[in-house]
């Protein structure tokens, strides 16, 4: 308890000084000043620690009061910092796995793409060596029957579409010609006819005259 003003011990030395001031003036008063001290002392002293315990009980009650939320405030600041912490884990975690399922992705077009360019490249190649073939191909067939005096594919076409013609120009003429002969047969046959008349009517005739 701290110190104050009318403190027991402060009361003390005030009523030794009163006794001895008291047996110094007055020794006949001296016992029953002496009685009434001590009763107050005994009253005094009784009723100190019953105000003292109160106090102390007070006292106590704060002091537990003013502990409990010093204890609760770092425990809830420890469970937040936990659970934050526990978040930004999260967190991390879910770009992780986003940034390595982008990655994964990103490396597969690039692995498709690849194998793409890659059958292309492998697709030109295979055709320009079967265009090279094919080239190689005829050079050595027209080789050849140059060395042999063979015609060319294209030049026996080019000789059957001539004789194609010669013989639609021979054929066209000959019709012509038959044409010729019939129409000329057939002006001979209308002259033979023709003269018959004639002589038929003139052996008519000429029995007419004589008569």
């Amino acid at each position: 308890m701290p110190s104050y003003d009318g403190s027991p011990q402060q009361q003390q030395q005030q009523q030794q000084q009163q006794h001895q001031q008291q047996q110094q003036q007055q020794p006949q008063l001296q016992q029953q000043q002496l009685q009434q001290q001590q009763l107050q002392q005994q009253q005094q002293q009784q009723q100190q620690p019953q105000l003292q315990q109160p106090q102390l009980q007070q006292q106590q009650q704060q002091q537990q009061q003013q502990q409990q939320p010093q204890l609760q405030q770092p425990q809830l600041q420890q469970q937040q910092q936990q659970q934050q912490q526990q978040q930004q884990q999260q967190q991390q975690q879910q770009q992780q796995q986003q940034q390595y399922f982008f990655i994964y992705k990103e490396h597969i077009l690039i692995i498709q793409q690849q194998q793409q360019q890659q059958q292309q490249q492998q697709q030109q190649q295979q055709e320009e060596q079967q265009q090279q073939q094919q080239q190689e191909e005829q050079q050595q067939q027209q080789q050849q029957q140059q060395q042999e005096g063979r015609y060319l594919p294209q030049d026996f076409l080019l000789f059957l579409l001539i004789l194609r013609c010669l013989l639609l120009y021979f054929y066209l003429l000959l019709s012509c010609c038959l044409q010729q002969q019939h129409q000329q047969q057939q002006q001979q046959q209308q002259q033979q006819q023709q003269h018959q008349q004639q002589q038929q009517q003139q052996q008519q005739q000429q029995p007419q005259e004589e008569e």
